[in-house]
Parts: C-alpha cells; sequence; structure tokens
C-alpha cells in the first residue's frame, strides 16, 4: 500500500477516507502540492469554515497548482461521507491560494455570504438575505434578514479573537459611512486596540447620567466629610424608600414635578423625614449640575417648591423628649445604682454630666482626666464640632474610678470607658433606652405609675438633659453656663467669636450643685389646712 503523508492524514480528517487508497495519490502528486495543501488545511481550520467553503477553497488551491481535482471529484464515497452535496468543487472562477489577495476566503452559510462583491448603493435594496461582503478588505458587510431589515456589520480579528461589530441600520448609514466606519475599526484592530470596547466605552459616556448616578457622585465626593458613619447608609436607605421612581430618571429630565411627587406624601406627617430629603435632593441636583449632567435651575430648592408644599411640620403637633419630671430624680437615680453593668453606669454618667448618650458611649479613657477632674471631648465627637470640656462632680468620677481595671493597672486610652458585650465595640444607642424600659415596665408591674413624663411617655435618655435644663432654670442658673454645659451654641457668630472662654470653673459648681440635687430626696410638702376646716 503507498505511504500516506501527514497532509494526506488531514485531508482524510477532513474529507473522509476513500475506499480506494489509490485515489488518495492524487491529494500529494509533488512535494509543491502537498505542502500547498497543507497550508489550504491550516487556513480553513483557522477560519473554521463549512464543508462547502472548504470544498471551493481546495478547488482553487488545485487548479492554482495544475492539478487535477477530477478523482477527488470523482470520488463519491468521499463525497458522500463529508457530507457534502453535489456543489461542484469549481464553485469559484477565481484562481491562486485562498489566503491571498482578492481569493480571501470568506466563510458564511453556503448562500451569497461567503462571497465578497462591490457593493453599490444602488444595488443594496435588491440584495438577498444574507451576509454581503464588501471587496474592500475591511470586513465590512452588508446583512440582509429574512423579515427585509438591513444593517451593517463589520468582521474583525481583534486581539486574536474573530468578532462581529454592529455599525448601525440601514438606510440611516450609508455605504460611504460605513466604510469610513470600517476603516477606522480595521485600522484600530491593527495597531492592537479594541474597536468594540472603545464603542461600549462611548456609549457609556454619551449616555444621560440618572439621578443613581448622580446621588452615587454626590454621596462618594462628600461622605468623607461626614462625621458620623450613619450618615451614608441612612442617605441611601431614604433615597431608595421615598425617591425610587426619581432615581431611575435621567438628571438633565427631573422637573419640579417630579420632586413635589416624591415629597408631598411625607410632607405633613413625616416632616423631619421630608426635610431631610428635600435637602439630599437639592444637593444631588445641584452637583448634577456642576458636573455637567443637568442645565438650568434646580427643582429641589426651597424657593421654587415653596408656592407647590406648606410649611414643614406645620400640621403635625411637635412632641419633645419625654423627660421624667424633677420630683422623681432621686427615687430614679436610687433604683438605677441598684442594677449592674456597664450600660446602667453609662445611663447615670450621662445624667450627672448631662451628655449626650453617643457622647458617653463612645468615650474613652485618654479623654478622662481624674487629677484634673476633667473630660475632654474631643471636636471629632461633638455633634458642634468643636471640643467639649466637662467638669466631673464627685458621684460622675466615682463612677469612673470604679469602671478602672481591677488589677489596678493603668488603662489603656484608647479602650473605651463603657465597653458593649462585644471586645472592641461601643454600647448599643438601643441600650440605654432598654434600660429605661425595663425600669418602667418592673415599676408598673408593682402598681407603681412607671418612669413616665407627664402625658405619660417613657422617659428617654435625651429626656435628662431637658430635666436639667428646667432645674437650672427653676434655680436661676447663668443661662450661658447651663448652655454650655449642654454644649449648645449661645449668642450669634459675631457673640461666639469674643467669648472665648468655655466657663469650666463656674460649670464645675454647676454640676456640683446639680449632683447634689440628685442625690438629696424630694423635700416634704405638707398642706396647709384652712383654719375654718380645722375648727
Amino acid at each position: 500500500m503507498p505511504r500516506v503523508t501527514n497532509a494526506q492524514h488531514r485531508m482524510i480528517a477532513l474529507f473522509g477516507r476513500s475506499s480506494r487508497p489509490a485515489r488518495v495519490r492524487t491529494f500529494s502528486r509533488s512535494r509543491a502540492a502537498a505542502s500547498t495543501t497543507l497550508k489550504t488545511l491550516d487556513f480553513l481550520e483557522r477560519r473554521r469554515c463549512g464543508a462547502g467553503a472548504r470544498m471551493a477553497a481546495m478547488g482553487r488551491t488545485w487548479r492554482a497548482l495544475s492539478v487535477s481535482n477530477q478523482p477527488f471529484a470523482a470520488n463519491r464515497y468521499s463525497r458522500e461521507n463529508a457530507g457534502i452535496s453535489s456543489v461542484s468543487a469549481a464553485h469559484s472562477v477565481r484562481t491562486g491560494p485562498p489566503w491571498t489577495g482578492r481569493n480571501r476566503l470568506r466563510c458564511g452559510d453556503g448562500r451569497r455570504d461567503g462571497k465578497e462583491m462591490a457593493l453599490h448603493d444602488r444595488a443594496l435594496p435588491g440584495l438577498p438575505p444574507g451576509r454581503h461582503f464588501d471587496d474592500r478588505g475591511t470586513g465590512l458587510f452588508f446583512f440582509v434578514r429574512p423579515d427585509g431589515s438591513r444593517s451593517w456589520g463589520q468582521r474583525l480579528r481583534i486581539l486574536g479573537r474573530q468578532r462581529d461589530l454592529g455599525l448601525g441600520p440601514y438606510p440611516e448609514i450609508r455605504l460611504s459611512a460605513a466604510r469610513e466606519a470600517a476603516k477606522v475599526n480595521k485600522e484600530a484592530a491593527r495597531d492592537g486596540r479594541d474597536p468594540l470596547a472603545e464603542k461600549r466605552a462611548r456609549r457609556e459616556a454619551e449616555a444621560p447620567r440618572s439621578m443613581a448616578d448622580a446621588l452615587a457622585a454626590w454621596i462618594e465626593a462628600h461622605s468623607p466629610a461626614w462625621r458620623s458613619a450613619k450618615t451614608k447608609p441612612m442617605v441611601e436607605a431614604s433615597m431608595k424608600l421615598h425617591a425610587r421612581r426619581l432615581l431611575r430618571i435621567p438628571a438633565k429630565d427631573v422637573t419640579i414635578e417630579d420632586v413635589r411627587a416624591v415629597l408631598a406624601p411625607i410632607w405633613n406627617t413625616k416632616p423631619v423625614a421630608a426635610k431631610k430629603l428635600r435637602g439630599w435632593l437639592d444637593n444631588v441636583l445641584e452637583f448634577a449640575i456642576a458636573a455637567g449632567w443637568r442645565s438650568g435651575e434646580n427643582p429641589a430648592t426651597p424657593r421654587r417648591l415653596k408656592p407647590l408644599l406648606s410649611r414643614p411640620g406645620a400640621a403635625r403637633v411637635v412632641r419633645n423628649h419625654p423627660a421624667l419630671p424633677l420630683a422623681r430624680m432621686h427615687d430614679f437615680m436610687a433604683l438605677l445604682r441598684d442594677r449592674d453593668g456597664a450600660a446602667a453606669r453609662a445611663l447615670e454618667f450621662a445624667i450627672l454630666t448631662a451628655a449626650r448618650s453617643g457622647e458617653v458611649r463612645g468615650a474613652t479613657w485618654g479623654e478622662i482626666d481624674l487629677d484634673r477632674r476633667l473630660w475632654v471631648i474631643p471636636a471629632a465627637r461633638m455633634k458642634v464640632a468643636k471640643e467639649h470640656r466637662v467638669p466631673l462632680s464627685a458621684p460622675a468620677l466615682a463612677i469612673l474610678i470604679d469602671q478602672l481595671p481591677g488589677d489596678g493597672s493603668k488603662p489603656d486610652p484608647a479602650a473605651l470607658v463603657f465597653p458593649g458585650q462585644r471586645q472592641g465595640r461601643p454600647l448599643s444607642d438601643m441600650t440605654l433606652l432598654k434600660i429605661l424600659r425595663d425600669l418602667d415596665a418592673g415599676d408598673r408591674k408593682g402598681g407603681g405609675p412607671g418612669w413616665r413624663d407627664e402625658q405619660g411617655h417613657v422617659a428617654v435618655p435625651h429626656g435628662f438633659r431637658s430635666a436639667f435644663r428646667d432645674w437650672c432654670a427653676l434655680t436661676g442658673k447663668d443661662h450661658v453656663a447651663a448652655e454650655l454645659a449642654l454644649a449648645h451654641s449661645v449668642g450669634s457668630a459675631v457673640e461666639r467669636a469674643y467669648r472665648r472662654a468655655d466657663l469650666v470653673e463656674q460649670r464645675a459648681v454647676l454640676m456640683r450643685d446639680w449632683a447634689a440635687f440628685i442625690d438629696a430626696p424630694p423635700a416634704q410638702v405638707v398642706p396647709l389646712i384652712r383654719a375654718r376646716d380645722a375648727s
């Protein structure tokens, strides 16, 4: 049996094995024919061509080499086993190898798709369904779908991978414009760039930015300056809850009616949330205008919305934080001191210093000066972003001493004074409120009135600051000292600029008197009996 070469093996794998091996020898009658055949097969495999295109390409190759392809064309067994129809191998009249010049192969579906042709504007409407490649060598093709719609495309090898690009519909895109776009893409691919990725990036850059994009960009730009880590999730949650429909609208298309539709349902029922939401919308739209994503006026400013919405909270009665009556402060503190745990001590310390709950829960030993009996809260933890010095009374100092490590060692300056259950984490903001609710429930269960204000609402930690301010007013304490003890801003900006003293010595006396008032039992009130009733 004659020896079968490597090229013949690959031909047999591509077209099927002949029942008469003598026929196979016609595939490689010379070394040049074998080399050319192998090169043709490499090209066909890279292009992943169909059977019809393979036959046409091999026919052109053999004809160019003056090698008769008649024995193979007559080999019915090979043709049928390869699944090839009776399409003639001489399908194309062009000569030369399929990888050179105008004979470069275009693989298709066996119709006109695999052929290059000179496209003309007048002939485009009459072309049959399929892909019709232009003969300019850029990979441009005119795609006609079975339903009659037409569009432009381009087949390119981008970064080693064959890709099809869409160039737009016809007749909106004319032949000359399609050829120019295909030429640009071809040059980009030749330079090692990805025209498909560049097109996608241009489309994203030109797309209108939505309110969701503006919100995310505004938060990213301004959140580093926010003092509380809870502000960012609070803004995102509120916007998604109340302004979800607005986030889907492009920022350039938001109107004052869109803003009013978002604010109106909560304007009177939730005035605090509505006021914050309006401010956030105002800031986001101002950011969009500054970033060039929107032009014109901002529809969320108070001036634009004032004619459409009522005064914020006008229809809602404002309720202050529930606070215990001063006459019951002594009994409450006595009950609180009988309760163990860091949370109970934190609440007691907050009452004695008239400080905010968050300031007490976040206090560290580095802020405490036991020798000077002073608690210095840094500006980063204060609501007014200004350092606040708190003089410590004897009962407040005793609480801190009890919180020191039991082994007598010096505490870590970064350690929390009132640590939570998790290592290194502060107490939750609900922990102190839960103590008040538990004490109220226990007192009412025993037949008492509970620990509530005069309207019957359970007292809250912030209400003790109100009780302290009422005590200052009733006992004639200095107004400025009382406001500074609460870390409030007193007077105008000019007054604050000239009054730089924080009156810490005067406030030390104030906090000492407040602690003495709490420790003293309430005075016994003896009702006076009129003489007429006595007789």
